[in-house]
């Protein structure tokens, strides 16, 4: 059995389609990481000062309490989130710096 090679030809707007399809991945890949540091930064705050709240609050009324452990690892949830915030404002000028 023979196997033919069939030739391919790319026309110019097949090119121009791709190139197209390629920035639109681009602009949700950028949309996304933006998105992503927003909802870590927002967590983070949030996190941090809910955490804080219950901490302060059971320390006077329950010490040793099962809030006062809640708020515990809601304080140290938040570093995560900042870090992968950071993380994504990272990406978000890399993507910016390889735009120029």
């Amino acid at each position: 059995m023979e196997k033919k090679m069939t030739e391919i030809s790319l026309s110019p707007g097949a090119i121009s389609k791709q190139a197209n399809h390629i920035d639109r991945d681009w602009d949700n890949n950028q949309s996304w990481w933006n998105f992503t540091a927003y909802l870590c930064f927002t967590g983070c705050i949030s996190f941090g000062v809910i955490g804080l709240f219950l901490s302060g609050i059971n320390y006077f009324i329950a010490p040793g309490g099962v809030g006062s452990k809640i708020g515990t690892v809601m304080v140290f949830a938040a570093f995560p989130l900042m870090l992968f915030g950071a993380h994504a404002l990272d990406k978000v000028s890399e993507n910016e710096k390889t735009e120029k």
